[in-house]
């Protein structure tokens, strides 16, 4: 499968607690959903890298976190979800 080369650039490192400020355009976008992703993957991403420990800080690191993200990014291509579907989007009362 061809790898996606339009990514926007990643920082090359950000703490945790400061996610919506020093990386607000890279997914989760937010500290708040950054902890919860976190708190569900934590063992993969230290596996990866992606997740580490400075003095009491933790810290994401850019370029695991980006490969972390497109090693599950192959999955969502199949992802269904009725709700993106063009015939409930044509109900009536549904807003895009």
């Amino acid at each position: 499968m061809p790898r996606n080369t339009d990514v926007p650039s990643i920082p090359h490192s950000w703490p945790l607690d400061g996610w919506d400020t020093d990386a607000p355009a890279v997914f989760p976008g937010g500290t708040s959903k950054a902890r919860q992703l976190v708190r569900y993957h934590r063992e993969a991403l230290v596996a990866a890298g992606a997740l580490v420990r400075v003095g009491r800080k933790i810290v994401i690191m850019g370029g695991a976190y980006h490969g972390w993200l497109a090693g599950h990014a192959q999955r969502v291509a199949d992802f269904h979800m009725p709700v993106n579907d063009e015939a409930h989007r044509d109900k009536p009362g549904v807003t895009a």
